[in-house]
């Protein structure tokens, strides 16, 4: 059984909803260049109206070929220094840490009240 949680945030923080959705679509093609079930596991825990991204697959592109580069930047950063403390501020609902390899890293993601609430 799967909850869903309804989704009201406005403003800034909604946008996390843009890279959310992007993340999700891109992991669902056949050939993704962005793997991130992480991503369509949250996504279709929300109830919110994901409808209004659809047209805008340059900017879903675009998001998921930024979001696989800076992947690649942590990583590179992690593997060289493998017991770092990474701050992720303005986190929205980053999956970052369930797709690199993070074993003695400690995170922590930051973001408004209303966006720690919805991560929880």
């Amino acid at each position: 059984m799967t909850l869903t949680q309804s989704v009201q945030l406005h403003g800034v923080p909604e946008t996390l909803m843009i890279t959310l959705y992007a993340r999700a679509v891109e992991s669902q093609r056949s050939r993704p260049i962005l793997d991130d079930p992480k991503a369509v596991e949250i996504l279709n825990q929300l109830d919110y109206d994901f409808s209004k991204f659809e047209q805008g697959w340059a900017s879903q592109l675009g998001c998921a070929i930024w979001t696989g580069q800076i992947d690649r930047i942590v990583q590179n950063f992690i593997n060289t220094h493998p017991y770092a403390v990474i701050v992720n501020l303005g986190a929205g609902l980053c999956t970052r840490f369930s797709r690199l390899q993070t074993a003695h890293v400690h995170w922590y993601d930051v973001d408004f009240p209303n966006v720690i609430d919805l991560r929880r």
